[in-house]
């Protein structure tokens, strides 16, 4: 098997684990373990908080060793910590496992991803196909999750995150072993970072791009638990996550023609555009078939943001900053600010039920205003660094 394949392998078999993880452990929080939108906002946003310190502390640690021995010990930590997780009924237990295994997940995609990137250069699998075969796993998992659920209750939910840690562990030991990287001081890789962060372009554009992210965060926390007091079944729900999906891979096995066609910068404007009307539309509690249509909208929301954040940063950065600034970007969008909006989100499911969409809408509406009001050389940051 070649280097993309097992990186792909990797991928899928991750994010086959967050295709159950995502939508329903907060079911599982509140209907088997009883917990409250807060409690649950505080389990689900602790890794997210902490990412931009551990998602580079992380970085720093595995980019001084091979791809396969740093993403098999972020997984052999996670696999242990998700076991006290299940075992154990207790708030300040579960945050604190819930934050170990999320890091170390967290930690171990912009190794996988880059790596997959990287391996795609040459051969017949590109990234983009790549990286919709990981979003198909996710797929599948939203429809068989939503099946198990509806069959057997919300209890099979952890079963599913337990087993999945196993084969996300073995999918590791899989992994390219890749290339040794110099043996750099930690405090060097750090200091390397802090100077990407100095850079006033290169941060307000990951600022900019990470609260269109960040505005999922209503959606993946709390909207299976809306969507259920709606009525919804839990199978029409798992076809609900997947069929964003579908449309996500369909974008992403195509993302090279419209990268080409429209460019990041323009794709960056489309997916802010999409999340304001998604999430906006989503508050109001509309029908089954008015939801179907708006999760057409992932394509922006989503695939569109990640695929012009990706280019941005290969495009504009020189290749041995790529993996910083990947675990920089990602620590904000998918760490610090996903995190306060998912902690936020707790309190606004709480007190406005479906009515906490509006809050997103607002963050992703600030995540344009960011970007326009960077000039256009600006939004270049190889262009700010030089200039």
């Amino acid at each position: 098997m070649s280097d993309a394949w097992r990186a792909t392998l990797m991928m899928c078999v991750l994010y086959a684990g967050v295709g159950v993880s995502l939508p329903y452990l907060p079911v599982w929080l509140r209907e088997v373990r009883d917990l409250d939108g807060w409690e649950i906002g505080a389990i689900l946003s602790g890794a997210q908080l902490a990412r931009m310190v551990t998602g580079a502390g992380l970085a720093a640690w595995g980019e001084g060793r091979t791809v396969r021995r740093a993403v098999r010990a972020f997984m052999a930590v996670a696999l242990v910590a998700w076991g006290v997780f299940a075992l154990f009924n207790d708030l300040t237990v579960m945050i604190l496992m819930g934050f170990v295994a999320s890091t170390m997940g967290m930690a171990a995609t912009p190794f996988i991803e880059l790596t997959a990137l990287r391996a795609t250069r040459t051969g017949p699998l590109t990234f983009g196909v790549a990286r919709s075969l990981g979003s198909a796993a996710f797929m599948v998992a939203n429809v068989a999750g939503g099946m198990a659920v509806q069959a057997f209750g919300p209890e099979v939910v952890m079963p599913w995150v337990l087993v999945n840690a196993v084969l996300s562990l073995m999918a590791a030991n899989a992994m390219p072993r890749g290339v040794q990287p110099p043996r750099t001081p930690i405090r060097s890789r750090v200091a390397g970072m802090v100077r990407l962060l100095q850079q006033p372009a290169f941060l307000r554009l990951v600022l900019a791009g990470s609260c269109i992210q960040a505005a999922h965060a209503f959606y993946y926390a709390f909207s299976t638990n809306v969507w259920r007091a709606q009525g919804f079944s839990d199978t029409v729900i798992g076809l609900l996550w997947a069929f964003a999906v579908v449309v996500e891979i369909v974008f992403l096995t195509n993302s090279g023609w419209f990268i080409r066609r429209f460019g990041a910068e323009r794709l960056l404007v489309a997916g802010g555009v999409a999340a304001l009307i998604r999430w906006s539309l989503l508050a109001t509690e509309p029908g089954l078939g008015t939801v179907v249509m708006l999760q057409v909208l992932h394509t922006g929301s989503f695939a569109m943001t990640y695929i012009a954040g990706l280019r941005l940063i290969q495009d504009t950065l020189p290749e041995d900053s790529h993996a910083s600034a990947m675990a920089i970007s990602s620590g904000i969008g998918g760490g610090t600010l996903l995190g306060l909006a998912t902690l936020f989100s707790g309190v606004l499911f709480d007190a406005a039920g479906a009515k906490g969409y509006l809050g997103m809408g607002a963050l992703a509406g600030l995540g344009l205003l960011l970007w326009f009001s960077l000039k256009p050389r600006a939004r270049s940051p190889v262009a700010a660094a030089d200039g």
